[in-house]
């Protein structure tokens, strides 16, 4: 089976980011809208420590109740105490794919808090 994979950005390295700036007062359905205008790509899964915040996958009973949450609190609910007064948040687990529907190898996101 041939499998389309794209990276983004392109031709990013372990030491790139993509950052997401103003994600503090963001919603989970704005973070979305953030990836879909800036790099044209859907989130499929996030995770926090482990622990689901989206996913379509595993038809995640949460996804709609999660949506209009903001990001920091949904966080602060799996990794407590992160957030608060820190700067940036290192987003450990989110899988993208194009809207297209190819997977992507993304540089790491990292929320902007301050």
């Amino acid at each position: 089976m041939d499998v389309d994979e794209v990276a983004v950005p392109k031709g990013h390295t372990l030491w790139d980011h993509i950052m997401v700036p103003g994600a503090k007062a963001m919603t989970l359905d704005q973070l979305f809208a953030f990836f879909a205008a800036q790099y044209k790509l859907k989130v499929t899964e996030l995770f926090v420590k482990g622990k689901a915040i989206f996913s379509e996958a595993l038809n995640f009973s949460k996804n709609a109740t999660n949506r209009p949450r903001r990001v920091v609190e949904l966080i602060e609910e799996l990794d407590s105490g992160k957030t608060g007064s820190a700067a940036f948040y290192t987003l450990d687990q989110i899988v993208f794919t194009t809207l297209d529907g190819d997977d992507v190898k993304a540089a790491t996101v990292v929320l902007e808090l301050a």
